[in-house]
């Protein structure tokens, strides 16, 4: 063999390497959030600190939308991979007789619905009915929330428009300012926001919510149906990831506390000690994960999986009060089970000692 065919050789070897090296290269997705980022999305800053998400060949590049009404087209252009929303607003969208919308929901990211409505714990309201001639303050009227909102005060005699007012009141530390200087007499917002208000030392009362508004679920991941029929193994590689991380940091949340602060430095708290700011900030994120994972989940429980019977429930309730005009919508045209069990076909035994590990 010749000196001159080696070195052919040789170079056709290295080119192949670095080939096969660019293909190993994890494939970015993008991830649309309603809303700006905060410790809620700490266990995609975990799946992606472990590795989680490069096993599966992706990384994912999270961006900020103003509301489920501007991550909706996004995923129905295409021009986003996976968008998180609620669910109120695709049922609307996706009734008898109109044009469909091609996207479903394909992981139940909160399975226990986590909007409460807030007062300041010195102040009159104390139920419900005392919102009579009160302003219920919300992050924006575009919210998936919405819907159920005004459903649950109609349930208590309260019409809006008529017996009480929405008041934009914005997010994070400003609408908590605006709530306690008066511009707002309620706030109705999910318990990411709420944990982040105790944790900062706010004295605020929860109202007593409606058992029947309990059953619902809060907010899902959803994709193009072209997606989810030709790229399955992207959003179930995704929603594998993401199932671990969230047990992850479900047990093991200092450390998950700091995976979010190094992917997303914006959200670590600027006062105090290291300490301080811990102590401060674990408290938020396991009230952000109570809403996603049960504490002693039942045998059979799975992530990421939606219930029929809770699709009726929110049709039926949207329905009743006035803004679903059909409740009869074929669920097979809103999301999808089909990924459930491939998306918890993990090692638990390695889980359990990713952990422990992590808890040291």
């Amino acid at each position: 063999m010749s000196d001159l065919f080696r070195f052919a050789i040789a170079g056709l070897a290295t080119l192949v390497s670095i080939a096969g090296a660019a293909s190993a290269a994890p494939r970015e997705i993008v991830l649309g959030h309603p809303a700006t980022i905060t410790m809620s999305l700490a266990p995609i800053a975990a799946a992606t600190e472990l590795g989680l998400l490069e096993k599966e060949g992706l990384a994912v590049r999270v961006v900020e939308f103003k509301g489920t009404a501007v991550v909706i087209p996004q995923v129905a252009t295409k021009s986003i991979q996976i968008g998180n929303i609620g669910p109120e607003p695709l049922s609307t969208l996706k009734q008898p007789g109109q044009s469909p919308i091609p996207i479903k929901f394909f992981y139940n990211l909160t399975p226990t619905y986590p909007w409460e409505i807030i007062v300041p714990e010195a102040g009159p309201v104390k139920t419900i009915e005392d919102l009579r001639g009160k302003k219920v303050g919300v992050q924006v009227l575009t919210n998936t929330h919405m819907p159920v909102t005004r459903v649950l005060l109609k349930n208590h005699g309260l019409i809006a428009g008529k017996d009480y007012q929405f008041q934009t009141i914005g997010y994070a530390g400003q609408a908590l300012y605006s709530l306690m200087r008066g511009d707002a007499d309620a706030y109705y917002i999910g318990w990411n926001e709420i944990s982040n208000y105790l944790a900062m030392g706010a004295k605020l009362r929860i109202l007593p919510m409606d058992p029947e508004i309990k059953t619902l679920f809060g907010n899902g991941y959803v994709a193009h149906e072209d997606t989810i029929k030709n790229d399955p193994q992207m959003l179930i590689g995704f929603g594998r990831a993401l199932a671990q991380a969230t047990l992850i940091c479900q047990k093991a949340p200092e450390w998950c506390v700091r995976a979010a602060w190094k992917m997303y430095p914006q959200i670590k708290l600027k006062e105090g000690t290291e300490e301080e700011k811990m102590a401060k900030s674990v408290p938020v994120l396991l009230g952000i994960l109570k809403s996603q994972v049960a504490d002693d989940p039942a045998p059979g429980d799975k992530m990421a999986a939606f219930s029929d019977n809770a699709w009726k429930n929110l049709f039926r309730i949207l329905h009743e009060g006035g803004e679903l005009p059909n409740p009869s919508i074929d669920l097979s045209t809103i999301y999808t089970n089909e990924f459930v069990e491939q998306i918890n076909t993990f090692d638990r035994k390695a889980l359990a000692d990713t952990i422990e590990r992590l808890r040291k």
